[in-house]
C-alpha cells in the first residue's frame, strides 16, 4: 500500500477523539492548530515520498494546512476506531526522515495512550500479573 493525503474528516475525527472523553483538548482554537498541524505532517510525509511527482496521491488534491478550519464529525470515534485512524495516519505521514521526532508522531502517540485508556475493561484490568 502506497502512502496518500488523508482527507479533512480523517483529521476531524481525530481531532475530535482528542477532545472527547480523557482527551488533551479543550479549545476550538487548539483543535484547529493540532488539525491544521497534523495536515501538514501528512503532506510533507507524502510528498517526500513522491518526490518525483508533480500529484501527490489522496482522496483529493493537496489541501492548504492554513485554511484548515476544525469542524466536528458527525459521528465519535470508538476507541477502537480511534487507535485504527491514528494507525492509518501515521502509516500516511511516517515516509520523511523527520517522523520519529515530530510534533505530530508525539501527538499521536497521545492521542493512542487515551484510547486505550478508553477501552472496554481496561480500567478493571490487572496492573501487575502476579503468579
Amino acid at each position: 500500500m502506497s502512502a496518500f493525503i488523508l482527507p479533512a474528516s480523517h483529521i476531524n475525527a481525530l481531532v475530535a477523539y482528542a477532545t472527547g472523553k480523557g482527551g488533551f483538548l479543550t479549545q476550538f482554537d487548539e483543535q484547529t492548530a493540532a488539525g491544521a498541524m497534523l495536515m501538514r505532517e501528512n503532506i510533507a510525509s507524502v510528498a517526500y515520498r513522491y518526490q518525483d511527482s508533480a500529484d501527490l496521491p489522496g482522496p483529493i488534491s493537496t489541501p492548504d494546512p492554513e485554511a484548515y478550519t476544525f469542524s466536528r464529525p458527525a459521528r465519535a470515534l470508538s476507541a477502537v476506531e480511534a487507535i485504527k485512524a491514528a494507525n492509518c495516519y501515521e502509516y500516511q505521514s511516517c515516509e520523511h526522515p523527520g517522523w520519529e521526532t515530530s510534533q505530530a508522531k508525539r501527538w499521536i502517540d497521545k492521542l493512542r495512550n487515551v484510547a486505550i485508556n478508553n477501552l472496554p475493561g481496561y480500567a478493571d484490568a490487572a496492573w501487575e500479573i502476579d503468579g
